[in-house]
C-alpha cells in the first residue's frame, strides 16, 4: 500500500481542535468518527476550515481518519469510500451518495417522519378532492405514447398499447407515491416516449432514479413487459396473477441494490396486490424521495401523461 493510500487517524479526545494537527495538509478524504459509533465521510481542499467546521457543528467527534488524495480524484474516491464503509456495516451521517440515511431531509417540510412511517406501513397519503382537481386541469398536446403507431396497437381485445401503460403508471402513482399531487414533477416525474435503452414507452422517475419504465419491443407485443424497480426482498414473488414478476438484481448510484421486476404490461396493479410488492416499493419510493428531488427529469415531465394518471385513480376512487 502506497502512502496516497494510507489512512492516518488522529485522536481528538483531548485536543480543543483539529486546526494544529491539520493546517500544513492539503486535499484530501476524511472519515469523522463520533462517540456513538457512527461515521460521515467527507473530501476537502482545505483541511484546517473543513474540519473545524465539522467538530464545532457535531460536537461528538472523537477521532478523524485522513488520507491525501489529489484534487482530481476526490469525488471517485469519496463515493468509493461512502460505498465501502455501507458495505461493511457502517452507519453513516452522510446524506449524499448515502441512500437510506436516517439525517433530516427537505421531504421531511412536505410529508412529517411519522406520516412517512405511517405511509411506508401501507396506508393511503393523498386527498381524493385533490386527485379530481388535478384530473381536470386543462389538457396539453397530445402524448408521444398515445399518438405513436406503437402505442395505438392492440395490447389485448379492448385494451391498447398506451392505456396499458397509463393503466400501469396510475397504479404505481396511487399505491407507490406519498402526496402525489403535491410532490409532482418536484419528486416524481413521468417521461413521455424517451428514446432511453432502445427507447420506451414511459418512465416513471422518483428522486434521482427510475422506478418504472415500459421498454418498447416491434415484436411481438404481447410480451411487452413493465419493468417495476422495488428494494430487495428474499420473499418478493416469481408469480402473480395473470404471468411472472421475474426478479432481476441491479444496482443505481442513486439507491444501491434493487429489485427489478419484470411484470407483464398492464398487470402492474395485480402484481402490488402483493404485500411484500407494495412494501418494498415503498420503501424504495420513500428512500428517493428523502435523498433527492427530481430536478434532473423535471425538464423532461410529461404534465399530461401524470393528468392521464390522476383521471384514472379519480374514476376508480369515485366508484
Amino acid at each position: 500500500m502506497s502512502s496516497a493510500d494510507r489512512w492516518e487517524r488522529f485522536d481528538l479526545s483531548h485536543a480543543a481542535s483539529p486546526a494544529p494537527v491539520f493546517r500544513a495538509r492539503g486535499a484530501g478524504i476524511y472519515v469523522l468518527e463520533f462517540a456513538n459509533g457512527e461515521y460521515y465521510v467527507g473530501k476537502t481542499t482545505n483541511p484546517t476550515q473543513r474540519l473545524t467546521t465539522h467538530v464545532r457543528r457535531w460536537g461528538d467527534v472523537s477521532a478523524i481518519l485522513f488520507r491525501d488524495v489529489a484534487y482530481e480524484d476526490l469525488d471517485s474516491i469519496e463515493r468509493a469510500t461512502i460505498r465501502q464503509r455501507r458495505a461493511a456495516g457502517w452507519k453513516l451521517r452522510n446524506v449524499k451518495h448515502n441512500p437510506g440515511h436516517a439525517q433530516p431531509s427537505t421531504f421531511d417540510d412536505v410529508l412529517p417522519v411519522v406520516e412517512q412511517h405511517h405511509w411506508a406501513l401501507g396506508n393511503a397519503s393523498y386527498d381524493l378532492a385533490e386527485l379530481v382537481v388535478a384530473a381536470k386541469r386543462d389538457t396539453e398536446r397530445p402524448t408521444k405514447l398515445t399518438n405513436s403507431t406503437l402505442g395505438s396497437t392492440q395490447l389485448y381485445p379492448g385494451l391498447r398499447v398506451a392505456e396499458a401503460v397509463l393503466l400501469d403508471l396510475a397504479s404505481v402513482i396511487e399505491s407507490g407515491i406519498p402526496e402525489v399531487v403535491s410532490t409532482e414533477r418536484t419528486y416524481w416525474t413521468i417521461t413521455d416516449y424517451p428514446a432511453t435503452s432502445g427507447g420506451r414507452f414511459a418512465t416513471l422517475n422518483v428522486g434521482d432514479m427510475e422506478i418504472l419504465f415500459f421498454p418498447r419491443s416491434r415484436g411481438d407485443h404481447s410480451g411487452l413487459a413493465a419493468i417495476l424497480n422495488v428494494a430487495p426482498d428474499d420473499r418478493l414473488p416469481c408469480r402473480i396473477a395473470g404471468g411472472y414478476t421475474a426478479p432481476n438484481f441491479t444496482s443505481y448510484r442513486a439507491s444501491g441494490p434493487v429489485t427489478h421486476l419484470i411484470v407483464p404490461l398492464g398487470r402492474v396493479y395485480d402484481a402490488l396486490q402483493h404485500p411484500t410488492v407494495l412494501a418494498s416499493l415503498r420503501k424504495l419510493v420513500l428512500m428517493l424521495m428523502r435523498s433527492s428531488t427530481s430536478a434532473k427529469f423535471a425538464r423532461w415531465h410529461s404534465a399530461e401523461l401524470a393528468r392521464r394518471a390522476f383521471a384514472i385513480i379519480a374514476d376508480e376512487q369515485s366508484q
